[in-house]
């Protein structure tokens, strides 16, 4: 395969690996997986899931779950919460497959008391991460919201919680920490509500890949998991071994004064997303081959800064005597979901095209 350009390329078998992992491990605790479509954003990677026995999915968009609703999902889960200014679109989605939204304020539910098609609710809640949702302990508030969706013809699903704060662990100690406070918040939600029967989702890389069991818990709704990425890697929630996406990137300038090399490939390629890696501002670091191991990391070899097309790699005199103009590397990037929403396509390491959902 040709690369002239930066270029996203897929490891078909290590992604294949994290979903049947994720899936199994969702068999063992007997809990629903529908996992999150949004780092994949593609139709050809839903087909190997479809492949591990999963049938419903978790999306972010109403374009995302239309995109999906087309090649062939019929159970999906918009993870954000409602838009009204998309609800004439949310209402023939509903026409069309099994919709499962989030409510987090008493005027979406006024609103879809006359909706013709029907469409269940989870109330979302903020357990910790402080995004979106409905604080964990404001249990009036709650009980009125769910007694909102019971006067509708809307069925009341359960609680919904991204536990996101869980990105900022930095090892798997602090995610099991993490987890088991949200944990107890939406325990003692379930037993709040326990008439309603309420089903409790939740839905972050870090905890569905370190926790091993998942008491109280209905359904796991990871995305990231599939590609896994350096920030996974830092929390612990995988080896770099497991991260199945990189950036192919043109060389196209040597600085033998600052030992720096410039590549093809910047923001608008990673997106700007940043680590802190042994103390450095990193971007993205380079492999001397694809999804090698920790081994095949080059030494002292990382992208300091990106702008829009250009990339900058500090490395060691060493490694910039061997690379050409020309030459083509391999960068890991920092978050796999940010980078594959940056890029129209993606190849698998064989050639095979892999389609990303159209903007």
């Amino acid at each position: 395969m040709q690369i002239n350009k930066p270029t996203l390329i897929i490891d078909e078998s290590i992604a294949r690996r994290n979903i049947r992992n994720m899936a199994q491990k969702a068999n063992r605790n007997n809990v629903e997986f529908i996992p999150h479509f949004k780092t994949h954003q593609s139709k050809e990677v839903g087909e190997w899931f479809r492949q591990e026995g999963i049938s419903k999915i978790t999306v972010s968009s109403v374009s995302m779950a239309k995109y999906f609703a087309e090649n062939g999902w019929n159970d999906i889960t918009i993870a954000f919460p409602v838009n009204l200014l998309e609800i004439e679109d949310i209402n023939e989605l509903a026409s069309r497959v099994e919709l499962t939204l989030l409510l987090v304020n008493i005027e979406v539910i006024q609103k879809f008391k006359t909706f013709k098609n029907k469409v269940l609710f989870y109330v979302e809640i903020d357990a910790g991460y402080h995004r979106s949702g409905v604080n964990y302990n404001n249990f009036s508030y709650i009980h009125e919201l769910i007694t909102e969706i019971n006067n509708s013809h809307h069925p009341f699903k359960g609680f919904y919680c991204h536990a996101g704060n869980s990105y900022s662990a930095r090892k798997s100690t602090d995610v099991r920490i993490m987890y088991s406070e949200v944990q107890t918040r939406l325990q003692q939600l379930a037993t709040e509500f326990e008439l309603f029967n309420p089903k409790i989702a939740i839905g972050d890389t870090p905890t569905c890949s370190i926790i091993e069991t998942f008491e109280g818990i209905s359904s796991l709704h990871p995305g990231n998991f599939v590609y896994y990425d350096l920030t996974q890697v830092e929390i612990g929630s995988c080896n770099i071994e497991d991260i199945a996406v990189v950036v192919k990137c043109p060389v196209v300038m040597k600085s033998k004064e600052r030992n720096e090399l410039v590549i093809y490939g910047g923001g608008v390629h990673f997106s700007k997303e940043q680590l802190e890696i042994d103390g450095r501002t990193t971007y993205g670091l380079v492999s001397k081959q694809d999804n090698g191991g920790m081994d095949m990391l080059v030494h002292e070899t990382y992208v300091k800064s990106i702008s829009q097309e250009h990339g900058i790699i500090s490395t060691t005199r060493e490694f910039l005597n061997s690379v050409k103009v020309g030459e083509v590397l391999t960068i890991f990037p920092v978050h796999s979901c940010m980078t594959v929403d940056c890029m129209h396509q993606a190849f698998t390491s064989d050639g095979k095209v892999i389609f990303i959902m159209p903007k």
